[in-house]
C-alpha cells in the first residue's frame, strides 16, 4: 500500500511538472505573438541609410526604410513594412521620390494619409510621428536628373506645400509633426550643402541634425 501511494505521489509530481512546462510554453508563445517593437522608422532610402543603431543605441528600433520607395510602395506593402513588427511608435518619412517623378501634392498627401490611417486601424494605440519631407538642392539634378525631370525649385515648392498640409493634419488629429525641413534648408528652401551627399540623401552632418530634432520630439 505504501509502495502504491509512493508511486502515485511521483506520478502526480510528474503531471504537475508537465503541466507547469506546458503552461510556460503557452506563455512564451503568447508573449512572442503579442511582442511589440517599440519604435519603427518607415520610409525610403533616406531612412534606409539612417544609421539607427548608432544614433539610438539605447532603444529597441526597427529600420523599415527601402531605397527608391514611393508612397504607393509603402501603402501597398504595409503588412511587411509595418504590421509584422507590431510597433508601438512609427516615425514616417516618405514622399520625395514621388515628387522627383512629377507626382502632385494632392496625390502624395492622400497616400501619406492612407498610410497613417492604415496603421491606425491595425494598431489603434500605435503613436505615429510624421516627419516633414526634406528639401533637395541643385546637386540632385546633376546626380539624378534628366531632361524629363522636374526642376529643383518646383520640387521644393511642392515639399513646402505638402509639409504645411501634413502639419495641419497632425494638429487636427492630435499627432506629432516633426519639422526637420526648417533646420536642413536655406532661406530659399534648398537643402544646405553641408547636410547632403548628393543633393537629396543626407550626409553624416545632416543625419546628426535630423537626429537632434527627432530625439526632442520622440524620445524626450
Amino acid at each position: 500500500m505504501k509502495k502504491i501511494n509512493k508511486l502515485m505521489f511521483y506520478r502526480i509530481i510528474l503531471v504537475i511538472i508537465f503541466l507547469m512546462l506546458l503552461f510556460a510554453c503557452f506563455q512564451n508563445i503568447n508573449y512572442r505573438r503579442n511582442k511589440r517593437e517599440e519604435y519603427l522608422f518607415l520610409g525610403d532610402s533616406i531612412t534606409e541609410r539612417y544609421k539607427i543603431q548608432k544614433y539610438y543605441s539605447n532603444y529597441p528600433i526597427i529600420n523599415s526604410g527601402v531605397g527608391g520607395d514611393k508612397t504607393i510602395d509603402i501603402l501597398e506593402n504595409l503588412d511587411n513594412r509595418v504590421y509584422k513588427y507590431n510597433p508601438n511608435k512609427v516615425i514616417l518619412l516618405v514622399g520625395i521620390n514621388d515628387f522627383t517623378h512629377n507626382e502632385s501634392v494632392d496625390y502624395v498627401y492622400n497616400n501619406i494619409i492612407k498610410i497613417i490611417e492604415g496603421i491606425k486601424v491595425k494598431f489603434p494605440k500605435c503613436k505615429i510621428y510624421v516627419e516633414s519631407i526634406y528639401p533637395i538642392n541643385d546637386s540632385w539634378s546633376l546626380n539624378y536628373g534628366s531632361e524629363k525631370s522636374p526642376g529643383v525649385r518646383d520640387i521644393n515648392d511642392k515639399i513646402k506645400e505638402i509639409n504645411k498640409k501634413l502639419n495641419k493634419y497632425c494638429d487636427k488629429n492630435n499627432m506629432i509633426y516633426i519639422d526637420v525641413f526648417s533646420s536642413l534648408s536655406l532661406e530659399n528652401g534648398y537643402l544646405k550643402d553641408e547636410y547632403t551627399e548628393d543633393g537629396i540623401h543626407l550626409s553624416e552632418e545632416g543625419y546628426k541634425e535630423a537626429t537632434y530634432i527627432i530625439k526632442k520630439k520622440v524620445f524626450y
